[in-house]
């Protein structure tokens, strides 16, 4: 995939969260559909990853995790 497409795909999977930061968006939207979400999701993954023994994974899967919480602490305490 070429680097301009998949930056419009990286721009399209934050839309919603960048919607939020700018106020238009409610926040409460990204926090419990996409905050929440993504977490548990990435929850799953990691104790799947643990069951396997998957150590590469699961160290991926926290840094991703942290990152992800980062970026929502940011917005949640950058957003109008």
């Amino acid at each position: 995939m070429p680097l301009h497409k998949a930056a419009g795909v990286f721009g399209l999977l934050l839309a919603p969260e960048m919607r939020a930061w700018r106020g238009e968006q409610p926040q409460w939207t990204v926090f419990w559909l996409y905050g929440v979400a993504a977490t548990c999701a990435i929850a799953a993954l990691y104790f799947d990853a643990m069951v396997s023994g998957r150590t590469a994974l699961r160290q991926l899967l926290l840094v991703v995790l942290a990152g992800g919480e980062a970026v929502f602490t940011y917005l949640s305490r950058t957003s109008r």
